[in-house]
């Protein structure tokens, strides 16, 4: 099957069908917690990080502090790989991990709703408790999640901005049964690209989600902020949008990052699937309305797991036991990277069933959803892969390159 019959098969099942529900009150899906400060005080309340992230679908980010897990065992590499990478290794876990991360940081992404709690340890350091009560050490990266001020609001919407050194623990908790969210509904809607048709729950620039946030644009050399929720479509229109408004009033911005290429692309979150990466230079359009799919509640997440399965090299032995992916991702919460056609996905492993090496740069996800994905240019899914480690039961860890690699189905 080709990438484009892939694609299809892909498009088919992200994209509108049948009538479906209106999920327009979502209130569950938003984050919601209790706040310990240092000094003492606890806040409870409504929670969005810095002025992005709020929902339980949405990803916190940072870097991976230390190897992901502790394991001392040796791990014997297979004799024919001569040109193995780690061919100059010793082979104590810890240290081999540590000798590839020598000019390289290793990104850790999770769904908010897979954590129990974060606490903090500096300025740009926290430590990542799952709902298994396993732990991770992060660091601050390009995304800003560790180090970020954080915003609660009450049950009557005062809101308080809580800085990250202010902070010791952040506990997460449903959300409250009934609770109105003082932020309004998630954004959501269709969004027309070169690649196909996406819909789901909406993050435009990366950063609005709700329709109260806004979009910023320049009419005639005035300012305009317009609420998400007032607005039907956007549609690009050479150097800006024109944006059509429920009241059937067409405006035509420009000069603002919101309406322009210099927006950082449109987020798409699906259950089943996780992110999907619109860049503007592939964007049509997107429509507005009201959700025709449930969001995810805190209670929609559970217990995270060992990534586990089997793993089959090119001579058809196959391989049982717990997978370390990559050399670094070892649990179901974590998330696989690629780009189709140069939009990108970020796929929780949770949601994936079998991944088949196609070549050295080309691999093909089948989804437990059913939907198949042909993804490059990362090094998750293509030669820049570093291999993957399996804990097998009863024996010793076994090494598995990417050169060797044929396919690997998780339990």
């Amino acid at each position: 099957m080709d990438s484009q019959k892939l694609y299809i098969v892909f498009a088919i099942i992200v994209s509108f069908g049948t009538i479906k529900p209106l999920y327009a009150q979502s209130n569950e899906a938003f984050l919601y917690g209790e706040i310990l400060l240092k000094n003492g005080e606890k806040v409870k309340g409504q929670i969005r990080w810095g002025n992005e992230e709020l929902m339980w679908d949405d990803m916190f980010m940072g870097f991976k502090d230390g190897a992901p897990f502790n394991s001392k065992r040796a791990i014997p590499i297979k004799e024919n790989e001569q040109n193995s990478v780690f061919s100059h290794f010793t082979f104590d876990f810890m240290q081999l991990w540590e000798n590839r991360g020598q000019f390289t940081r290793y990104n850790f992404k999770c769904q908010f709703g897979d954590i129990n709690k974060i606490k903090i340890i500096s300025d740009t350091k926290a430590r990542v408790y799952f709902k298994n009560r396993q732990r991770i050490l992060v660091s601050k990266s390009y995304e800003n999640d560790v180090g970020s001020d954080i915003h609660v609001y009450s049950y009557t919407g005062m809101e308080q901005k809580l800085s990250w050194g202010s902070i010791d623990i952040i506990q997460f908790l449903p959300y409250p049964e009934g609770r109105a969210s003082v932020l309004g509904a998630p954004i959501y809607g269709r969004v027309e690209t070169t690649n196909g048709i996406f819909e789901g729950f909406i993050a435009w620039d990366k950063e609005e989600r709700v329709g109260s946030d806004r979009l910023g644009g320049y009419k005639d050399g005035q300012k305009e902020d317009i609420p998400f929720r007032l607005i039907k479509r956007v549609e690009v229109e050479g150097d800006g949008s024109l944006v059509t408004l429920n009241s059937g009033e067409v405006l035509l911005l420009r000069d603002h990052r919101d309406v322009n290429n210099k927006n950082e692309g449109i987020l798409v979150k699906q259950e089943g699937l996780g992110h999907i990466l619109v860049h503007w230079e592939e964007l049509i359009s997107v429509d507005f309305f009201e959700a025709t799919i449930k969001p995810m509640y805190y209670r929609d997440f559970f217990i995270t797991h060992y990534l586990q399965g089997t793993v089959t090299d090119k001579n058809g032995n196959t391989f049982l036991g717990r997978i370390v992916y990559d050399l670094d991702e070892y649990l179901s919460l974590e998330v696989l990277d690629g780009i189709h056609n140069n939009t990108e996905y970020y796929i929780p492993f949770k949601y994936i069933l079998t991944i088949k090496k196609q070549n050295s740069n080309y691999t093909k996800l089948c989804l437990r959803s059913g939907a198949e994905l042909l993804l490059s240019e990362h090094a998750d899914v293509n030669a820049d892969n570093q291999g993957i480690i399996i804990e097998a039961y009863g024996r010793k860890n076994l090494y598995v390159g990417w050169r060797e690699l044929k396919f690997v189905n998780f339990k």
